[in-house]
């Protein structure tokens, strides 16, 4: 099968976490895959020559104009379109007429979408009679060797980039009230910004590959604050379910796919008040055996739902099924 892809930079989560394992799937069945990051305009004239030679094209989270979206689909095979964010919004949640624009055209235009949580989905088939299919976001759990030995201070953790820090800057109240409340407590922050709070010793950690299992492994809570908007409804939860790959016990605000992914009181907790915060974060480090309890937990969840493999090869199937019906 020759594949076309087209996706964000190699550095994006979007086509770390999605569009690259399909890539090294369907390369390692033999598949030809041609990839298009980010084209600019002469790639894009390249672009739609490549899609007249492919048996399938798959668009991930890009939003070309309308008049590129349909000369890919009028010159090419079938499209497969695959998107993780609200991506037809501005990151504040308010509408956006362009962005709306083109996610109409290319969702009404593709013969197949993968959306990566159901609040998406249900943003899609308005425009769609195509095959709408949730595909989560999934990580590598075997990178995730559980928990270390845990360190002697109480540690929380958030895994996230500079796009994501307002969630930290909004929440700076609850976080001041944790560290107030539960004595030596830290957190870690996994990013590539840092952050200075007055009643809560933060250890800023440059974001790495591989510095992100080994921090996570050393901590205790995972969390994850978040505002419920119509932008962060199509989050999909991809520092939850690291958290949980690494045996971590979660709490998160009570918002968007946070809440689909987190079985409250099993995995982890959902929180709507800084009250909530400060009990659910006691509560956990109160006592190791529930910690390890609900981390271990969190770590089967992320197995039996969240496994890239499970959750790519559910992917291909889809797209292999696709091609056959046009065959046929």
């Amino acid at each position: 099968m020759k594949v076309v892809l087209v996706t964000k930079s190699a550095d994006n989560p979007a086509s770390r976490y999605r569009a690259d394992p399909i890539l090294a799937r369907l390369g390692a069945r033999g598949d030809e895959v041609t990839v298009f990051r980010e084209p600019d305009l002469v790639r894009q004239l390249e672009l739609l020559l490549a899609v007249r030679k492919a048996d399938l094209v798959l668009v991930q989270r890009k939003l070309p104009t309308p008049l590129i979206s349909g000369l890919i689909s009028r010159v090419g095979p079938p499209l497969v379109f695959d998107f993780d964010d609200a991506i037809f919004l501005r990151t504040n949640g308010e509408v956006s007429p362009t962005r709306h624009r083109r996610f109409r055209a290319m969702v009404s235009r593709a013969s197949l979408v993968f959306a990566g949580n159901e609040y998406l989905a249900e943003a899609a088939r308005g425009f769609s009679a195509a095959r709408i299919q949730v595909l989560p976001t999934a990580v590598d759990v075997s990178r995730y060797p559980g928990h270390a030995e845990l360190p002697v201070e109480p540690t929380l953790v958030w895994i996230g980039s500079r796009s994501t820090s307002r969630y930290l800057h909004q929440e700076r109240a609850m976080l001041e009230a944790l560290g107030a409340a539960i004595p030596g407590l830290r957190l870690k922050v996994i990013a590539d910004f840092e952050l200075r709070l007055d009643n809560l010793e933060v250890i800023n950690i440059p974001w790495s590959k591989d510095v992100e299992v080994l921090e996570l492994t050393r901590s205790h809570v995972g969390i994850a604050p978040m505002a419920d908007d119509p932008w962060t409804r199509g989050k999909c939860a991809l520092k939850v379910i690291q958290y949980m790959a690494a045996g971590l016990p979660v709490v998160s605000s009570k918002a968007g796919a946070n809440s689909e992914v987190i079985v409250h009181g099993e995995t982890g907790y959902l929180a709507e008040t800084t009250e909530d915060w400060v009990r659910h974060v006691t509560g956990l480090l109160a006592s190791e055996a529930h910690l390890r309890a609900m981390g271990k937990a969190a770590r089967e969840r992320a197995e039996r739902c969240y496994s890239q493999e499970a959750v790519i090869r559910h992917a291909i199937e889809a797209m292999d099924e696709l091609l056959d019906s046009r065959q046929r």
